[in-house]
Formats: structure tokens, C-alpha cells, sequence
């Protein structure tokens, strides 16, 4: 192997992160081909430029969905014939991130843009090309766990989906959470999150009648509340956050951003105080910020109020912030 040839596969918990960069051949390649690609993940990989390849792949086991992620600038995905005789049924959803993704089902090519998907099935031949300046995601998806919900979803099969980019926004946004959140959830909160993703993948797909009502009850308004929770916690240190600005910013009524979080039993206030809180924990923590006041503290966490922030704190916490900031530092924090 050349100095420039290289592989590395570490697994923590359930996410497993594989890297290659070097030619398509020698003991190391066939090993990460055959392990990692063609017995893991059920695909072969081929470099697409120059003949090398160069990528790293982070993949995801979250309830009955397969998660997976490539980085890079020279790889080529495929479901080759040999690998056929799996008999795997799947389908997958291939969500084009940034850049041009070029994917193919049974010979047919797609020219993908961003946020532009298209869904192919295992049980065919197919492939994504990972190429400089393109980056995508795919959700693998047992067929008759779609189907229960999407009936018709086959009828999307081999077609580029660019129609409501709301959802495909939507979809894209909550694969990021779910990508980023797998490690850290338990066997049950990852099946309602791979639950969630299926019904969003549905709705897109044209899930109707009852399906779509449960489908969206379940999926869309657990997405739209991670997207709501995300926009607060960017903005939690602005004092001049308001249900208003963000139901704004998100195109809803104030009362559905409420509704929204009553659902999940806990209302918009709620979350703002306990955001801004943990936030206040770890100013408070930080050796940055030992020569701050605690006024200071209170501000740069989104408090307007002293007298407000030092008994949300104490309730909350249990000692003033005086006290936690006097603490012994917990090295498991930092």
C-alpha cells in the first residue's frame, strides 16, 4: 500500500464511519469493498475519476432504516447484478444535498440538484456517484414498511421528485437530526425517529386517505417541531425572542407554533426558559467567563430580568448561580 492509500472503519455505538483514499486494488480496498460495501451495506463502490477513490462513508442503523452518508470526491455506489441474487427488497431515498448528483436506475440517468430526490430499489440495478463539489444522503427503507403507509409509493420509483420543496426541505432537515441524534437515543426513541422518517417519505410520495392523516399526524408535526426547536435554540441568546418572530420566520400562525408544542406537552415558553437556562449552565462553567458577573451571564444567555434568571435558575437547579459556578469542575463535561 502507497503512502496515499489508506482505509479506516471505527463503529461507536451504532454509527459506523468507513474512509478510503487510494486505488481500487490491494489487500485493504478488497477488504473495506467486501466487508464494508458489499456484505454491509449490500452495494459494490468503483471510483468514478482518474481511477481512485477517495470518500468516507458514515452509516446508521436507526430502527429499520439504514442510514448513510458519503463525503468525498470520487466514488461510485452501485447495485450491481451479481449483487442481486441478495434477494434484498428495499427501496432508498436518495436526497441530493449541495451540488449535482448523477444517479441511475436500470440504465436510466438522473441529473439531481439540491434538495432534489429521487427513489430507486434494491431489487434493481442502481447506482450514485459521489463527485467533487456533490454531496448526498440515502434512507434505505424496507419496501412493505413504505408501502403499509404509501400504498401507491411504487408509482415514484426511477423519477426524480422535485415537486414540494417544502417537504423535501422538511425531509432533508429531520435526516440530518436523525443522522446527528441515533447515537445518543435509545431502541425506542430510535424507532419513532425512523418511524417519523418513513411517514415523512410518505407524504412526499403522495400517501393519502387515512395514511396520509396518520402520517402527517406522526411524521410532518414531529419534524416541525425539531425545526422550530432548532430555529429557537440558533436565536435562544437574542432577549428580544418572541413566538411572533418565529412563526414568522417559520410561514405559521403564533397558535400553531403553540399547538405545535403543546403536542408535545410542553409550550413555547417553556422550552425558551430551559434553553436559555442550560445555556446559562455553561457560561457559567466556562473558565472564558470567570471574570463575568453574573448580570453578564444572564444577558448573554437571553435573560432581560435578574431577579427573574436567579429564581428560574434556583428552581430549576437547585442553588443559586453563584453556587454552580463555584462548583468543582466535572471533567466528564468538558
Amino acid at each position: 500500500m502507497t503512502p496515499a492509500e489508506s482505509a479506516d472503519v471505527a463503529r461507536p455505538s451504532t454509527k459506523l464511519v468507513a474512509a478510503y483514499s487510494g486505488a481500487p486494488k490491494g489487500m485493504r480496498y478488497e477488504a473495506w469493498r467486501e466487508e464494508l460495501c458489499r456484505e454491509f451495506c449490500r452495494i459494490d463502490v468503483e471510483p468514478c475519476r482518474e481511477d481512485r477513490i477517495d470518500c468516507s462513508v458514515e452509516i446508521e442503523q436507526l430502527g429499520s432504516l439504514t442510514l448513510a452518508a458519503p463525503k468525498g470526491s470520487s466514488a461510485q455506489f452501485a447495485r450491481t447484478v451479481p449483487l442481486l441474487s441478495d434477494t434484498c427488497d428495499d427501496v432508498v431515498l436518495l436526497i441530493a444535498l449541495s451540488g449535482q448528483t448523477f444517479a441511475t436506475q436500470r440504465n436510466h440517468p438522473f441529473l439531481l440538484g439540491p434538495l432534489q430526490m429521487y427513489l430507486s430499489e434494491m431489487s434493481a440495478e442502481c447506482s450514485a456517484r459521489l463527485a467533487h463539489g456533490s454531496h448526498f444522503a440515502a434512507i434505505r427503507i424496507p419496501r412493505s414498511e413504505l408501502l403499509s403507509i404509501c400504498p401507491n409509493a411504487e408509482a415514484r420509483l426511477s423519477r426524480a421528485i422535485v415537486d414540494n420543496e417544502p417537504l423535501r426541505e422538511t425531509i432533508a432537515r429531520y435526516y440530518g437530526f436523525a443522522a446527528d441524534a441515533a447515537v445518543r437515543l435509545d431502541a425506542m426513541a430510535q424507532r419513532l425517529v425512523a418511524q417519523h422518517l418513513i411517514d415523512l417519505v410518505a407524504l412526499l410520495l403522495g400517501a393519502g386517505g387515512e395514511e396520509a392523516e396518520l402520517a402527517t399526524g406522526r411524521g410532518y408535526s414531529a419534524a416541525r417541531l425539531h425545526a422550530i426547536e432548532a430555529e429557537i435554540v440558533d436565536r435562544i441568546a437574542d432577549g428580544d425572542l418572541t413566538i411572533d418572530l418565529i412563526a414568522q420566520r417559520r410561514g405559521l400562525s403564533p397558535k400553531q407554533i403553540q399547538r405545535t408544542f403543546e403536542r408535545s406537552g410542553k409550550t413555547f415558553t417553556e422550552f425558551v426558559r430551559e434553553q436559555r437556562l442550560l445555556r446559562a449552565t455553561r457560561l457559567l462553567a466556562s473558565p472564558w467567563n470567570r471574570g463575568k458577573k453574573i448580570a453578564e451571564i444572564a444577558f448573554d444567555a437571553g435573560f432581560g430580568d435578574l431577579s427573574y434568571f436567579n429564581r428560574a435558575f434556583r428552581e430549576r437547579f437547585g442553588m443559586t448561580p453563584s453556587e454552580w459556578r463555584a462548583r468543582p469542575l466535572d471533567p466528564a463535561m468538558h
